[in-house]
């Protein structure tokens, strides 16, 4: 039986204030998977920079200061803003408060922005890369957060391990 080799390739970029790492397994290390790789890369850096500019407390024509300031409309202009301010106000009535994005009477989405932002953007750019028959792994993550996928046609088996 012939084993099929696995190449691994990956990106690393520091958005929102934390390191992301983006990888991909592929069986074939070619130009048009290297064209895939810097092309999805660079559409999730971009939505990254999106989400920054939108949910930065430390720049002033954010929604989140603007919204801070009492400028609530954002709230109903911005579809994104509506998605993370609704997601916030789930996971406070899951975690029965331990989460609460909420507490002091202002709206601090960053402890569940990262792992949303993660979430978001696998399921946009990195997931589909997988019918690419040459791409049968993918994983985007910061920190402790990620997100994993496997090709189930393959006979990739993506690991997690704790470094």
């Amino acid at each position: 039986m012939n084993e099929t080799e696995f190449f691994f390739l990956e990106r690393s970029f520091y958005k929102m204030n934390v390191p992301f790492s983006i990888k991909i397994a592929v069986t074939d290390r070619d130009a048009v998977v290297e064209r895939i790789l810097n092309t999805s890369s660079q559409m999730i850096v971009d939505d990254l920079d999106v989400i920054d500019d939108k949910f930065s407390p430390q720049k002033a024509d954010s929604l989140i200061s603007k919204f801070h300031r009492g400028e609530a409309e954002v709230f109903f202009q911005d579809d994104m803003f509506q998605v993370v301010y609704n997601q916030a106000a789930l996971a406070k009535i899951a975690t029965k408060g331990q989460f609460d994005a909420f507490a002091n009477d202002r709206f601090d989405p960053s402890e569940m922005l990262t792992g949303w932002a993660i979430e978001v953007e696998f399921m946009k750019h990195w997931k589909p890369l997988l019918v690419d028959p040459h791409i049968v792994g993918v994983s985007l993550s910061s920190s402790s957060m990620m997100q994993v996928a496997a090709d189930p046609k393959s006979f990739f088996c993506m690991g997690c391990r704790d470094q």
